[in-house]
């Protein structure tokens, strides 16, 4: 698919636009069996601190190719998407945008989305380019297949998968939750197994299968599995449409950004869980000590009948003394066992909150079938 330049020179970008009709295609073509489920697509990241500086997740569904919408067409698609939508990601890195601009010729300007250095970093301008690229590709490419592509934010992107978003809000925390805060009297209610797991995960480097310290933009997916369409993120071709060496960069750069993301996050959480699973070993070390004095209060009461030369009275208020005595050591020892459990929760559930946070804050682009809605934000 090959792709020309907007003749629109009032916002001079470089669109991404098939040149031509689209190939012959049929509504009638998916069976009522393989009902379109809409493809949402994150940002990667807040970069920045800028709405408009995160790309999109490079992401491709197997669901479009019903509709005729291969792979590469779709990668284009977001590759173009990212490069009108942020603010040149590579120029903001680096910090030379200015110095840059002043000797990049006009025309190689173009290419990269924007007009002069000015627009770099500028809401508004991104709000344009990026109005009128979806104009286009969902007059071009996705409007003839019965679809629109949509930038929604977190509630927005909810309703349009027919979820509520304080349910999916529900379910994303129950995905993430760390053990929960536990009202417990006995050392057996604190789930000694869990404990365990959160060691055995916590020295193994923090790998292991549950679902707790896992990137929010995956747990949410996992949330909506039944109402959007499956993604595919690993081994994706680089777009073929990167002809210079900034554009190259523009274009990987949401490739880039993901992966430095989930390496940090990576590192953070697995900081925690090994940090987590050092407190749950305090805490085992608490309830195996407490174990211990209790059994020792034991072998004594079964010695009260012997010592008391079998004075029914006398046994009766020794032993009640010696239960009460146990159940006060289990009362203060499964306390701190819990105090302890907390301490090492707390760090892990502020990391997952935060994140969570920023979650709900990145815009989704939301492929649909086209209702002609005006939820969407273009």
């Amino acid at each position: 698919m090959k792709y020309q330049g907007d003749t629109d020179t009032s916002y001079q970008t470089d669109l991404s636009i098939p040149e031509g009709p689209p190939p012959p295609y049929s509504l009638a073509e998916p069976s009522i069996s393989q009902a379109f489920k809409p493809v949402i697509i994150p940002q990667v990241t807040k970069a920045f601190d800028s709405e408009i500086a995160s790309p999109f997740m490079r992401a491709y569904s197997p669901a479009l190719s019903q509709y005729q919408i291969s792979q590469t067409d779709f990668l284009t698609f977001l590759d173009g998407l990212n490069e009108v939508f942020i603010a040149n990601p590579v120029l903001q890195a680096t910090g030379i945008a200015g110095a840059v601009m002043g000797n990049i010729h006009p025309i190689e300007i173009v290419g990269m989305a924007v007009e002069t250095a000015s627009e770099i970093g500028s809401e508004t301008t991104s709000y344009f380019r990026t109005r009128a690229y979806l104009k286009k590709v969902n007059t071009d490419l996705f409007g003839p297949r019965g679809l629109k592509a949509k930038i929604m934010d977190f509630e927005k992107m909810a309703r349009a998968v027919d979820v509520h978003p304080d349910g999916l809000k529900d379910r994303m925390e129950r995905e993430a939750g760390v053990l929960e805060d536990q009202d417990v009297e006995s050392v057996e209610d604190i789930y000694i197994d869990l404990v365990h797991r959160v060691i055995a995960d916590g020295e193994g480097g923090g790998e292991g299968v549950d679902a707790q310290g896992r990137n929010p933009r995956l747990l949410l997916l996992d949330a909506l599995q039944g109402h959007v369409s499956p993604l595919e993120t690993e081994g994706l071709p680089v777009s073929p449409e990167q002809r210079n060496l900034l554009k190259r960069w523009n274009a990987s750069f949401a490739t880039r950004e993901g992966q430095k993301q989930h390496d940090r996050l990576e590192k953070k959480f697995r900081k925690a869980k090994q940090e987590r699973a050092e407190k749950y070993k305090e805490a085992l070390e608490i309830g195996q000590e407490m174990e211990k004095d209790v059994g020792k209060i034991e072998a004594k009461i079964g010695k009260v009948p012997e010592k008391e030369k079998h004075d029914e009275r006398k046994i009766e208020r020794k032993t009640s003394r010696l239960v009460a005595d146990m159940e006060q050591i289990r009362r203060k020892k499964v306390k701190k066992m819990r105090d302890v459990m907390k301490d090492g929760d707390e760090k892990l559930k502020d990391l997952q909150r935060k994140d969570m946070e920023k979650t709900l804050k990145i815009k989704w682009v939301v492929i649909s079938s086209d209702t002609s809605s005006t939820d969407g934000e273009n």
